[in-house]
């Protein structure tokens, strides 16, 4: 098996197994955390040893939304809703009615899938690399690709890169050839439109917006204000990638139309460090 047929099938037998907790205070019904998936590998062991690279987190049951639709599961939750609302599960009966929101991780690596997506779905593009609109830097997921730019950007070091730009490059890009990428696959050959007029040097920023979009689907932007910290100085969180990266999203947020922006939040640094993205994510959506 290939490393991402690998990782589909250990990703299918967690979802298959995971238990689905309810408690009161949770939101999300689903949502687990995989024990050792901190480190970026999937918890799924043979002999001992981790059999390929994975992500932090899953949400399961991805499978039923695609198969019911949303319209399906809002019919059960209002049966639900209807046999629990005198009961202490009422509260929880009622949130199942809710939308649902997906992160869009999975569905960008396969966008032949997304045309089978109920648009009453709400879509939510994370990017947390993306500074500037066209970008050097983008993310090929139809390539099964994570963070890249293009050859001709690393030819000369990264010099005509500006911060947080060429940190951005040295620290997460993989460089590759992005003619070469975009032909790599269907998926990619389908993605190549979003990219823009000055690829392959410079990409649209965040192009899975204009795709979802254009598809017809609600879309929420999610950049970060404390994600990927490898980047750290100094011990502190770059400071310069997430204020570049929240205000290159509020642009696109505005200029589409777009439902909202969740500026994302990781690891465990003081509550009050956040202060700065709270205050970015509100001036840059508020103001022109």
């Amino acid at each position: 098996l290939s490393p991402l047929e690998k990782y589909d099938l250990a990703v299918r037998r967690i979802a298959e197994a995971a238990p689905i907790r309810i408690c009161d205070t949770e939101k999300v019904s689903g949502a687990a955390t995989l024990g050792k998936a901190i480190l970026h590998a999937v918890p799924a062991t043979f002999g001992g040893t981790h059999i390929c690279a994975g992500v932090s987190h899953l949400t399961v049951d991805f499978e039923t939304v695609l198969r019911e639709g949303i319209h399906g599961i809002k019919a059960k939750a209002t049966v639900a809703y209807e046999k629990y609302k005198d009961t202490a599960r009422a509260a929880f009966a009622k949130s199942c009615g809710r939308i649902p929101i997906i992160w869009d991780d999975m569905l960008s690596r396969h966008p032949e899938l997304i045309d089978k997506v109920d648009r009453d779905i709400v879509i939510m593009v994370w990017d947390y690399w993306t500074t500037s609109d066209p970008s050097p830097i983008t993310v090929f997921r139809p390539a099964e690709r994570g963070i890249v730019i293009d050859k001709s950007m690393a030819e000369d070091g990264f010099a005509k890169l500006e911060q947080p730009e060429k940190l951005i490059a040295e620290t997460f890009a993989r460089v590759e050839d992005f003619e070469a990428l975009a032909v790599s696959n269907e998926g990619s050959c389908f993605f190549r439109k979003y990219l823009g007029e000055k690829f392959p040097a410079y990409c649209t920023a965040f192009p899975f917006v204009d795709l979802y979009k254009e598809k017809g689907f609600t879309v929420i932007g999610a950049p970060t204000t404390l994600g990927n910290t490898v980047d750290d100085i100094y011990g502190l969180p770059n400071f310069m990638r997430f204020r570049k990266n929240i205000f290159a999203y509020a642009q696109k947020c505005k200029k589409y139309f777009l439902t909202g922006m969740i500026t994302t939040s990781w690891y465990d640094f003081a509550p009050e460090i956040l202060e700065t993205g709270l205050i970015c994510t509100a001036n840059d959506l508020w103001t022109e």
